[in-house]
């Protein structure tokens, strides 16, 4: 578990799939920033105290954009296949779910 990673994602896309996701980014954001080309983005800093596996957050996340139940292919090992399902209990991402729970 690791600390210190970012993650690029839009709220747009993010909020489509989880109310409840992006009430947890809405809540943690933090810095507006500036791009090169003037562009404003929000930093979201989400302090998970080391109880997030950064791999399936990133997987939960890759699903939010994809909607393909294929990022299951990818995991390594059943930790991380537990913090998918936690996580998309947690996130209410109930496709994802019920897919990791059958997988």
């Amino acid at each position: 578990m690791s600390s210190n990673i970012e993650i690029n994602c839009h709220m747009g896309i993010i909020a489509s799939k989880s109310l409840i996701l992006a009430k947890l980014l809405q809540e943690n954001m933090k810095v507006q920033l500036k791009d090169k080309k003037g562009d404003k983005h929000k930093k979201i800093i989400i302090d998970f105290r080391g109880q997030v596996l950064y791999q399936s957050f990133k997987k939960m996340i890759d699903f939010c954009y994809l909607d393909d139940l294929n990022i299951l292919s990818q995991i390594n090992d059943s930790n991380e296949m537990i913090e998918i399902i936690k996580l998309s209990n947690q996130f209410k991402l109930n496709r994802l779910l019920k897919a990791a729970e059958n997988f």
